[in-house]
């Protein structure tokens, strides 16, 4: 019949408020979950590389380059027991480099529960942060 409904009509200025007040609130969210060390950017969809199931854009560029460079490396299935807030929690590093002995985490944004389980932690671990990342040149 050719009406137009609510939601194909154009902006209005109650839209544009209901926006800004909508946008308001997220980032209030956020910021509150940041500094309560609630929030990781680097999670995204999974990623699936040679029948591996990886977690972020990220973890795919890394292993992309790892075998690019020939780095023997392996998908972390053990778990470690650490302790937060007087809990006892499990962590499985992402990766770990057989030829370094070394576990390999990737991470976006940093808690102060991931430096307790990274303190506890007890082999060779390395941290690679979006800063290590660009160093390597992986992003």
């Amino acid at each position: 019949n050719g009406e137009i409904v609510p939601w194909q009509k154009g902006k209005n200025s109650l839209d544009d408020e209901r926006v800004k007040r909508n946008a308001e609130s997220v980032s209030i969210s956020v910021s509150k979950k940041v500094e309560n060390n609630e929030w990781h950017t680097c999670k995204a969809k999974n990623n699936y590389y040679k029948g591996i199931n990886l977690h972020s854009s990220w973890e795919l560029a890394y292993v992309i380059w790892l075998d690019s460079k020939n780095i023997s490396w392996r998908r972390v299935r053990e778990s470690f027991i650490y302790n937060y807030k007087e809990k006892d929690h499990r962590y499985t590093p992402d990766f770990y480099l057989e030829n370094e002995q070394c576990y390999i985490e990737i991470k976006g944004y940093e808690t102060e529960k991931d430096r307790a389980k990274w303190l506890q932690f007890p082999h060779k671990i390395k941290i690679l942060k979006l800063k290590e990342l660009k160093e390597l040149g992986i992003l």
